[in-house]
């Protein structure tokens, strides 16, 4: 697996990227540069922020591969796609490819719902495919719960009670960069309520 994520960098690397020195590489694409190699994900760093890992999908990668490398691949896969340095049917096929490997590795993953709602604006978008959603996700360490509410809720707007609950969340143990689903929300206010 790693050597497909590599792959798959160096490429967009080659067509649409600069070195920047060793914090990593800058893709320019449709003048919106994106640096990679970018290890902030939201929920490890709330979850490990307020010792709640059990909110977190504690996935495992194939040898080598990290979190970031394959946030970084999707991104790259994304942007090739949109250039056309790979046809619609290559993009697809890699994603689903390295999706089908995180799954064996993590059967919990085959719970993800990637069908989403014909009204949900990711239908109509052609490369922010969900099974990309899904891989970011998964490699942000989302559980399972937050990746479907994301993919089948996130056109529209949050629940109201939850969005509050989110809220004082938030005012009291810190921002939740990330659209948690509303067990994700329970969990947490159960367990820093306790404290």
């Amino acid at each position: 697996m790693k050597d497909t994520l590599q792959k798959t960098i160096d490429q967009a690397a080659d067509q649409l990227g600069q070195p920047v020195g060793e914090n990593g590489l800058s893709i320019v694409f449709n003048n919106v540069a994106v640096k990679l190699k970018d290890s902030d994900h939201a929920a490890v760093n709330f979850a490990k922020a307020n010792n709640i890992p059990e909110i977190l999908g504690n996935y495992k990668f194939a040898k080598g591969v990290t979190n970031t490398l394959l946030q970084d691949f999707a991104v790259c896969a994304m942007f090739l796609s949109q250039a056309g340095g790979l046809s619609s049917q290559e993009y697809k096929k890699l994603l689903h490819k390295v999706w089908s490997q995180m799954c064996d590795l993590n059967p919990v993953l085959n719970n993800i719902n990637l069908h989403v709602p014909k009204n949900s604006p990711y239908y109509k978008v052609k490369h922010y495919k969900p099974v990309y959603h899904a891989i970011m996700g998964a490699s942000a360490q989302f559980n399972v719960d937050d990746i479907n509410h994301f993919l089948q809720k996130s056109h529209l707007p949050e629940d109201q009670i939850f969005q509050s609950l989110k809220d004082r969340i938030e005012q009291r143990w810190g921002k939740m960069y990330w659209r948690p689903s509303p067990k994700t929300l329970n969990t947490v206010h159960k367990k820093l309520g306790k404290r």
